[in-house]
């Protein structure tokens, strides 16, 4: 999902009629042990994967566009701080 043009071609390969984003990075440790490019690969499969598909579909008329986050985003996930935050 990071990948634009790899998201692109899946796209065009198989236009959608719905689209649901659930994809994650896990990554173990905690906030004060992980380094910010650690912080940044475990967030990009959300948030670059949110944008991609966002801006790849534009006005497509879909059915649905659902972004899904964990509950770890409100609650955490112990020994996944980068996850927890990345999901918020």
């Amino acid at each position: 999902m990071t990948d634009r043009e790899a998201v692109a071609a899946l796209l065009a390969a198989h236009p959608p009629a719905a689209v649901v984003h659930t994809a994650g990075a896990l990554g173990l440790g905690s906030i004060a042990e992980d380094s910010v490019a650690t912080l940044g690969e475990i967030a990009a499969a959300k948030v670059l994967g949110a944008r991609h598909l966002d801006e790849l579909l534009g006005d497509t008329p879909l059915d649905a566009f659902v972004l899904f986050s964990s509950i770890a985003g409100l609650w955490g996930s112990g020994g996944q701080g980068a996850y927890a935050a990345a999901n918020a």
